[in-house]
């Protein structure tokens, strides 16, 4: 019985911890899967929001991913096509003022101006630059995205952006994700912590219960 009268507090709290957890990591808006990856379209948050370069990198490598490698014309078609629709959807309501809309992969020259590598690593030299890119017009233009509308140039190219949104941009991370690699759903890491922590606290009682039997037996 008082196993029973455990189980409420220890997995409430589990689902609070794990859900601050996720909310503080960014928010998968959209997820499909192509040439045996998976892929998501990712916001800062629930709310659409749009994200830094660094958080969606960030949040990508908590799913097992990175950025997105673009490896061939196919792949970057697949990624427009796929996630276009759900983007300019989310900055009409998050962002209706936002700039330019564009989607985050893991191409960069954050390490050194001018030499572009990808996140994930890997690469086959594929690119789809936008004429006159990468521009470079900052110092901190270092990280590319996927434009998502035609109002700068094709939709689908690549251009170089800032990543701290101070020229307005609004930017949604596209994160890759082999499907070797087995990522749990939310619902099932709250269920996995939730009864990983009720087992440990029903061990905890019927722990301490074997003692006062011991020490009864004693007396």
């Amino acid at each position: 019985m008082q196993c029973y009268h455990r189980r409420i507090p220890l997995f409430l709290s589990a689902v609070f911890v794990l859900g601050l957890a996720r909310a503080d990591a960014g928010f998968i808006l959209q997820s499909a899967s192509f040439g045996g990856n998976t892929y998501h379209l990712v916001a800062e948050n629930s709310l659409g929001e749009r994200i830094t370069w660094g958080n969606a990198e960030a949040f990508a490598v908590t799913l097992g991913g990175h950025l997105v490698t673009v490896n061939d014309a196919a792949e970057n078609d697949f990624l427009l096509t796929t996630f276009q629709a759900l983007a300019n959807a989310s900055k009409a309501t998050a962002h209706p003022f936002g700039g330019l809309l564009s989607m985050w992969i893991g191409y960069n020259d954050a390490g050194a101006e001018g030499s572009f590598l990808w996140s994930g690593g890997g690469g086959t030299g594929y690119s789809n630059w936008a004429a006159s890119e990468p521009f470079g017009g900052a110092p901190d233009e270092d990280f590319v995205a996927i434009l998502a509308t035609s109002e700068f140039a094709l939709a689908g190219e690549w251009h170089d952006v800032v990543s701290d949104f101070r020229f307005n941009d609004v930017t949604y991370g596209l994160v890759e994700v082999s499907n070797a690699i087995a990522v749990p759903e939310p619902g099932s890491l709250v269920l996995l912590t939730g009864g990983a922590t009720l087992l440990y606290g029903c061990g905890w009682v019927r722990g301490r219960f074997r003692r006062r039997r011991t020490n009864l037996t004693a007396l």
